[in-house]
């Protein structure tokens, strides 16, 4: 009886790995001011968030196009394009693997360069395909960089707590 449990426990746990997901995880935020319209002359900022597929299925156009992002306390309907590495299409297909883009508009200054913002991608849970799990890693903490800036945003890793500070004796 219990070999015959084990052996169910194992095809219940390989029948899960063999669902078919598309899994999106945010990986990076970017953003530029961008022209969107040259008769008025308006600008606002174009926010790039990096989407990575982590599933075993290819994110296609037929999932549709939307993608309801939160950016800090803004939600907006982002435009997927993919894949990133070839400077992506409205709808590409975007492969198990390879990177996307999530794109919106937000009003000039929204962002600020090397600030830390919470993002989150498929609010509405339209784009991505499979078990729920699917959704829990749509949450993280990136770091916003201006691509038009010239500033590198600074690292500061906190000391190792066994590292001591180092003290330089003066007087003798």
């Amino acid at each position: 009886m219990k070999s015959l449990l084990t052996i169910s426990l194992l095809m219940i746990s390989l029948s899960l790995f063999a669902i078919d997901s598309i899994d999106f995880i945010p990986t990076k935020l970017t953003f530029k001011k961008g022209l969107d319209d040259d008769v008025s002359m308006s600008y606002s900022q174009h926010v790039y968030i990096t989407i990575k597929n982590i599933g075993n299925q290819a994110y296609t156009k037929t999932r549709g196009y939307n993608l309801m992002v939160q950016i800090g306390n803004t939600k907006k309907s982002a435009l997927i394009y993919g894949p990133a590495s070839s400077g992506g299409l409205m709808g590409g297909t975007i492969q198990p693997g390879q990177e996307g883009l999530a794109i919106v508009k937000l009003p000039l200054e929204t962002l600020k360069h090397c600030q830390k913002y919470t993002v989150g991608i498929d609010l509405l849970r339209t784009v991505q395909l499979g078990a729920i799990s699917v959704f829990t890693n749509d949450f993280t903490t990136l770091q916003g960089k201006d691509t038009a800036s010239t500033i590198l945003c600074a690292r500061i890793t906190p000391l190792h707590p066994a590292v001591a500070p180092v003290i330089i004796d003066t007087l003798h």
